[in-house]
C-alpha cells in the first residue's frame, strides 16, 4: 500500500514538473503552434480556400452592426460593416464602410466615395488578415515575433506575444495559459478585440463572439453564420 501510494506521488511530481517546465521554457512558436493545433491543426486550415462569415452586434435602441468578411485564396479580402436603424431593420439604411484587398492593392468605400490606400502599415494590417488563419501567415510574411511574458487578463494569465510586420506594424496577441486559446488582440492604437465562447465550427474551434473595445466604447458581435470553402464570386473583390 505504502509502495503504491509513493509510485502515485512521484508520479505526480513527474507529472506537476513536467507542465512547469513545459510552461517555463514556452516559447512564441509553441504558443502559436499550440493554438493552431487547437482551432483545426495547420493542414485542415491550409484545406480552406475560402470562408465568409456575418457577425452582428448586440442592439442599442433597436439600431446594430451588421459585418460581413470574405476571405479566399490567394490575397483576395473584403469586409463591410453595415449600420442599420431601428425605422427600416430589413433594410441597411445607414452608414456602411467596406474594405477590400486584392493582391497588394486596397481600397476603401465609404458611400460613393472610393480611398484607395497606399500606408505601408496599414497594406501589411489587411494583408495579414486575408490568410485563413493568421496564425500561419507571421512566417510567411516575415513579422518579428517576441513572448514578451505573461499577462493578465480579465484576471486570467495569458501569454503576450508582440508581432511587427516588415513595415512596423504593430499586433500583440494574448493566448490564454491554461487552454492555449486566443483570449485578444491589441492594436497600435489601444483598441482590443476580445474573443470569446468558443464553439466548433465543421471541424474547427472558433470564437462565437467578439467584443470590440476602444476608448469610445465597447461593441459586442455574434457570429450569425461562417461558411467554408464556398465559390465566391469575383466581382465581390473589384474596385
Amino acid at each position: 500500500m505504502k509502495k503504491k501510494i509513493l509510485v502515485a506521488i512521484v508520479s505526480f511530481t513527474v507529472s506537476f514538473c513536467q507542465i512547469s517546465l513545459a510552461q517555463s521554457t514556452a516559447t512564441a512558436e509553441n504558443i502559436i503552434k499550440r493554438y493552431i493545433n487547437i482551432t483545426g491543426g495547420e493542414s485542415k486550415w491550409d484545406s480552406v480556400k475560402s470562408i465568409r462569415f456575418v457577425l452582428e452586434s448586440k442592439p442599442s435602441n433597436g439600431n446594430y452592426l451588421r459585418n460581413e468578411t470574405i476571405k479566399e485564396n490567394p490575397l483576395k479580402y473584403y469586409n463591410k460593416t453595415t449600420f442599420h436603424r431601428r425605422s427600416n431593420p430589413s433594410q441597411a439604411n445607414g452608414d456602411s464602410y467596406t474594405e477590400i484587398y486584392n493582391n497588394g492593392f486596397l481600397v476603401n468605400i465609404s458611400g460613393n466615395k472610393i480611398d484607395t490606400i497606399k500606408d505601408a502599415k496599414k497594406l501589411d494590417e489587411v494583408k495579414l488578415q486575408t490568410f485563413m488563419l493568421s496564425d500561419l501567415a507571421y512566417k510567411k510574411l516575415n513579422y518579428k515575433i517576441n513572448l514578451i511574458g505573461i499577462t493578465k487578463v480579465d484576471g486570467v494569465e495569458n501569454y503576450q506575444l508582440k508581432f511587427e510586420s516588415p513595415n512596423g506594424s504593430i499586433l500583440n496577441r494574448f493566448y490564454n495559459k491554461r487552454t492555449g486559446l486566443l483570449t485578444m488582440d491589441q492594436i497600435e492604437d489601444g483598441s482590443k478585440y476580445v474573443y470569446k465562447s468558443y464553439e466548433k465550427v465543421q471541424g474547427f474551434l472558433i470564437p462565437n463572439k467578439f467584443v470590440y473595445v476602444t476608448p469610445a466604447g465597447v461593441i459586442e458581435f455574434t457570429v450569425k453564420e461562417i461558411v467554408f470553402n464556398e465559390i465566391i464570386n469575383p466581382e465581390v473583390f473589384v474596385f
